[in-house]
């Protein structure tokens, strides 16, 4: 398990993949740096945000897989 706090960021702009549009300020952003996955294998990640103690938000896990 590794948790990533710095160098996401949340979009203000609109993205299509393939036949999906994500909405500005809907989705996450985020770009890997040497040692952040330092093993070859299947992962999953998910997104959790805390807005407050009680507002606390998270998306369903995704699976990828890095590569040599």
């Amino acid at each position: 398990t590794k948790e990533f706090t710095s160098g996401v960021t949340i979009p203000n702009v609109d993205v299509t993949i393939g036949d999906e549009t994500l909405l500005a300020n809907q989705y996450l952003e985020y770009f890997t740096v040497i040692g952040d996955l330092d093993y070859i294998g299947r992962w999953r990640n998910k997104a959790k945000l805390d807005f407050s103690s009680t507002d606390i938000r998270q998306s369903d896990f995704t699976k990828f897989r890095v590569l040599a």
